[in-house]
C-alpha cells in the first residue's frame, strides 16, 4: 500500500479513536446517597441484564429488578426468585432509544429516567452505579437540570456549550474511582434524561463545540445562577488567575428573580459563630459594631484580612447566597441583605437568558461572559493532538 495512503488511514484512526473516547463517558450515579438497594425496570425500549458474564436476562418494559449489595456482592432478583450475588452487574440497551428507571429504595428517593448502558457494583456495603452514557445525551441531561424548562433555543445552546466543555475539560475527575464525572454539584447535576425538545435541537445543533483558550486549550466553562450585577474574578473565589474569567459589569442580571436575597440569623449565633470559628474579637465594642453593620462600599474578598477570613468561607458557614452583602441588627437578629447566588465567576445564566431573550446569538453571550476564548469543533483540537 502507498505510503501517504497508509500515513492518513494512520491520521484518520488516530482522530476516530479520540473522537470516539469524548464520545462516551462514564457517569457516577447517586454519588450523593450511595443507595444499599435500587428497583430498575425499563422506562423504553429494551435491555439486556448481564451478571458476570455468565447470567444474561432480556429486560423488556414491565420487567422489574431488585438490586442490592449484600456481603460485598450484587444481589439480583426479581417478584418470583432471586438469581443470585455477583461481582458485576451489567445491563446493555439492545437500541439507542431504550431509557431505564432507577429508583432507590434504600434510602427512598425519586425516581429518574436514565439511557445509555449501566454497570453496578458493590462498594463499602454500598452500590457503586455507573452509566456509561453518550457525551449528547450526558450534556443534554445536564441543561435539563441546570437551566430547567421554559428557556429560549438559544439560551440551550450556551448552556449546552459549556456543559460539553467543563465535562472534556474535568473528564478525569474520577479517574482515581474508575469513572469520568459523578451527578453531584461539584462535576455537573446530571439526575436522568431530558426530554425538552429545545435542549435536544440545542444539543445537536451544537454537537462538538467547545470553548478553548489562546493555547487551545478547554477553558474551565464555570457557571452560576446570578452574578448580582458583575461577576468575579477566578482568583478572588479560588486561587488561580485565569485570563478568560475576568470580572465584567452584569446589567443583564439584575433584577432577575435570583438577583437579590435577604437572610435573618440571631444575632448571638452570627457573633458566636464569628467568634468561635474565626476568632473575631466580637466582645471589642468596635468589632461587634462592624461585624454587625457590614456594607462594603465595593465588593471585597475578606471581612477581615488580617484574619484571613475570606467572604466565600463566610457564605458558606452561614449559607448565604453571594458574598456581595450587607449586615443591618435589628431587635435580637441581623438581617442580611444580598444581591446574586452562586460565585459570581463565569457565566451568569439568569444574565445570559435575559441576552438571548433580547436578541444576542449564543456565540455573543460566551463571548461577554468569557474573555479571549474561541469555540472551535473538537475537531480541530484532535488534529491538533
Amino acid at each position: 500500500m502507498n505510503k501517504s495512503i497508509l500515513l492518513l488511514f494512520a491520521i484518520w484512526v488516530s482522530i476516530t479513536g479520540i473522537a470516539q473516547q469524548r464520545d462516551h463517558l462514564a457517569l457516577g450515579l447517586f454519588w450523593n446517597e450511595k443507595p444499599e438497594t435500587i428497583i430498575v425496570s425499563v422506562r423504553s425500549g429494551e435491555y439486556i441484564l448481564i451478571a458476570d458474564n455468565t447470567l444474561e436476562i432480556p429486560f423488556k418494559t414491565n420487567d422489574m429488578f431488585h438490586i442490592s449489595t449484600v456481603a460485598g456482592k450484587v444481589r439480583v432478583k426479581n417478584l418470583s426468585k432471586s438469581f443470585g450475588s455477583f461481582s458485576k452487574v451489567e445491563i446493555i440497551e439492545v437500541n439507542d432509544t431504550s431509557s431505564l428507571n432507577i429508583k432507590s429504595s434504600k434510602p427512598k428517593m425519586a425516581n429518574r429516567v436514565y439511557e445509555d448502558n449501566f454497570r453496578i457494583y458493590s462498594s463499602g456495603n454500598k452500590l457503586k452505579i455507573l452509566n456509561d452514557a453518550k457525551l449528547s445525551n450526558y450534556v443534554a441531561g445536564v441543561v435539563q437540570w441546570e437551566s430547567g424548562n421554559g428557556n429560549s433555543l438559544e439560551y440551550y445552546k450556551v448552556q449546552a456549550i459549556i456543559t460539553r466543555t467543563y465535562a472534556l475539560k474535568n473528564i478525569n475527575k474520577y479517574e482515581g474511582q474508575g469513572f469520568n464525572l459523578c451527578d453531584r454539584v461539584d462535576s455537573q447535576v446530571y439526575k436522568g434524561r431530558s426530554k425538552n425538545k429545545g435542549i435536544l435541537l440545542a444539543v445537536k445543533q451544537t454537537k462538538d463545540l467547545v470553548l478553548v483558550d489562546n493555547q487551545m486549550n478547554l477553558i474551565s466553562a464555570v457557571f452560576h445562577s446570578n452574578s448580582g450585577g458583575s461577576t468575579r474574578n477566578s482568583e478572588d473565589v479560588w486561587t488561580r488567575k485565569m485570563p478568560y474569567l475576568r470580572a465584567i459589569k452584569d446589567t443583564f442580571s439584575m433584577d432577575q428573580p435570583h438577583y437579590a436575597w435577604e437572610k435573618t440569623i440571631p444575632t448571638e449565633k452570627w457573633l458566636g459563630t464569628l467568634s468561635s470559628r474565626y476568632h473575631v474579637d466580637v466582645k471589642n465594642s468596635k468589632i461587634r459594631k462592624y461585624v454587625n453593620s457590614y456594607c462594603p462600599s465595593k465588593r471585597q474578598n475578606f471581612m477581615f484580612p488580617k484574619n484571613n477570613v475570606r467572604l466565600t468561607r463566610v457564605r458558606s458557614t452561614f449559607g448565604l447566597r453571594s458574598t456581595d452583602f450587607c449586615v443591618q441588627e435589628k431587635g435580637g437578629n441581623v438581617i442580611i441583605t444580598g444581591v446574586g447566588f452562586g460565585h459570581g465567576v463565569g457565566l451568569s445564566q439568569e444574565g445570559a437568558m435575559k441576552m438571548t431573550l433580547q436578541g444576542y446569538s449564543f456565540e455573543e453571550v460566551l463571548m461577554f461572559y468569557y474573555k479571549k476564548v474561541h469555540l472551535v469543533n473538537m475537531s480541530t483540537m484532535d488534529m491538533l493532538e
